[in-house]
């Protein structure tokens, strides 16, 4: 996909204002330090397998009470 320079420039701008978010950055901070204790309470609800996703739907639907419609 081919962009002109103006657009390329825009998209750099935008990069710069997305990655200098100070309510975005205190909020990643927050996740990061909050983390390892979330992950002592819901042993093996993290990872990148299949597996990990259904046993995080359903910690999150066992939370929260969500329910299929």
């Amino acid at each position: 996909m081919d962009i002109s320079e103006d657009e390329y420039a825009e998209l750099r701008r935008l990069d710069r204002l997305r990655s200098d978010n100070s309510v975005l950055n205190a909020w990643l901070t927050i996740q990061h330090t909050e983390f390892p204790a979330w992950t002592e309470q819901a042993p093996g609800a993290r990872g990148f397998s299949l597996d990990s996703l259904v046993r995080l739907e359903d910690l999150i639907r066992g939370r929260y009470g969500c329910r299929l419609r």
